[in-house]
């Protein structure tokens, strides 16, 4: 009797145990599909409702609005003045943003928010409570963008002035454009009336900050400045990229990298066959402030099938330190074809005073419609051009052929280089000898 109450007992914990080990399996089931549930949020973008110019009838305001996390729907940024009675809304992008709400009731408090959505419902980024009322004053009421050309923008700068207590005389906006090459330059214009627009036809496309202040001359003696305003042009990255030299299996560009910029540039080269990517090479492009970088490198695509239609693609990426953003662009899209058949029999000799070459070319495509020779003399720090000619070749049966001779030069150390090349496209040519001689 008590071994079958032992038993029983024993039964009871195990049966106890088995209820718990299944309860503890149900409780990490249920935390690891919690845990799978987390979704990633970006950090908050970044926007300020930076200045406020608040009269009877009017409000402005500039607002500042970065957004490294790429976090934000651009189609969603908007300003809001609202209370009891109105809701006027206005469109806001990434950077500096300038405007106006006019018509509004005296004496009434309004409240000014920055919405923006992640994906999850717009959310309130910045906000301010104000109220109108009668006062003297002036605000910069907007900055657009009128017109851009290779070197200059062209602005409109629309300011507001109120002088409800008459205490102004003359009022001048003073405007110069900041960049870290040069020390700013102040022009002025004199505000003629209450609400006026100036046309800045002269500012510059490169990465310039634009500063902007409105100053009044007071009655009693003095000035005030009544509102300012700085902000960045577009960003414009300035690197060139040509195509260099064209050959049977050769394609090569010749790339200047934007020496003035100051933010890490990744550039992309990509070459297609059809639509098959067969090549690409990266460049990491780092301003440093030590060197300038003004030379040019050579981007080279070899190997490639003689007599053939390519396609060349050159992107930049960077962080555009306006809105913080990072952004593609594409510098280069293209199509580039190889040269076809050609054949070419070279022969360099010299003697005693003079140096002998012989030239043959079979090249049914016609590429090449001259020869020539140039000496640098390399004996100092850089190459110094001293002479060189050029050939016409003179038709044969089977192609064509030039002879020519020129006289030894007397330097230290000197290079020669001769090829052939084309006679209205600088892109196709053909290098015969490249060497540098010290005797």
């Amino acid at each position: 009797m008590p071994n079958k109450e032992k038993l029983s007992e024993q039964k009871k914990i195990k049966s106890r145990l088995e209820i718990l080990k299944t309860w503890m399996s149900s409780f990490v089931m249920a935390t690891v599909a919690v845990i799978a549930t987390i979704v990633f949020i970006p950090s908050s973008p970044k926007a300020s409702i930076v200045n406020l110019k608040v009269f009877q009838t009017e409000i402005i305001y500039q607002v500042e609005i970065t957004d490294q996390d790429q976090a934000l729907d651009l189609n969603t940024l908007t300003i809001v003045l609202s209370n009891q009675f109105v809701n006027i809304s206005r469109s806001l992008e990434l950077g500096t943003n300038v405007g106006i709400f006019e018509g509004l009731d005296p004496n009434t408090m309004y409240k000014l928010t920055v919405y923006g959505s992640k994906g999850f419902g717009n959310e309130r980024l910045d906000e301010q409570t104000i109220k109108t009322e009668e006062r003297s004053g002036g605000a910069i009421i907007s900055n657009r963008l009128i017109e851009s050309f290779e070197w200059n923008h062209h602005y409109q700068i629309e300011v507001l002035v109120k002088d409800e207590e008459n205490i102004y005389g003359d009022i001048y906006l003073y405007y110069a454009f900041i960049d870290e090459m040069m020390s700013p330059i102040y022009d002025d214009v004199i505000i003629p009336q209450s609400r006026y627009i100036i046309d800045i036809m002269d500012v510059p496309t490169y990465n310039v900050k634009v500063h902007l202040y409105l100053e009044a001359e007071l009655l009693t003696g003095g000035t005030v400045i009544l509102d300012e305003l700085y902000f960045a042009v577009p960003y414009k990255l300035e690197s060139s990229i040509y195509l260099e030299h064209v050959d049977q299996n050769l394609i090569e560009y010749s790339f200047y990298p934007d020496s003035m910029n100051d933010e890490q540039v990744t550039y992309m080269f990509d070459l297609y066959f059809g639509k098959q990517k067969v090549k690409s090479i990266v460049i990491e492009y780092l301003r440093n402030d030590d060197v300038m970088h003004t030379t040019n490198s050579q981007i080279v695509f070899d190997k490639l099938r003689k007599n053939s239609i390519y396609k060349v693609i050159v992107t930049a990426t960077y962080q555009n330190p306006i809105t913080l953003r990072n952004e593609s662009i594409i510098l280069i899209e293209e199509e580039v074809e190889t040269l076809g058949d050609y054949q070419i029999d070279f022969d360099i000799n010299k003697d005693i005073d003079l140096y002998h070459v012989d030239v043959y070319l079979n090249d049914p495509n016609h590429y090449f419609q001259n020869v020539s020779y140039v000496i640098y003399d390399t004996s100092g720090e850089y190459p110094m051009y001293v002479e060189g000619m050029s050939y016409g070749f003179i038709p044969d049966v089977n192609g064509k052929y030039q002879n020519f001779s020129f006289n030894i030069p007397n330097l230290s150390s000197y290079q020669i280089v001769i090829r052939v090349y084309n006679g209205t496209s600088y892109l196709i040519y053909h290098v015969l000898y490249d060497q540098t001689i010290k005797p």
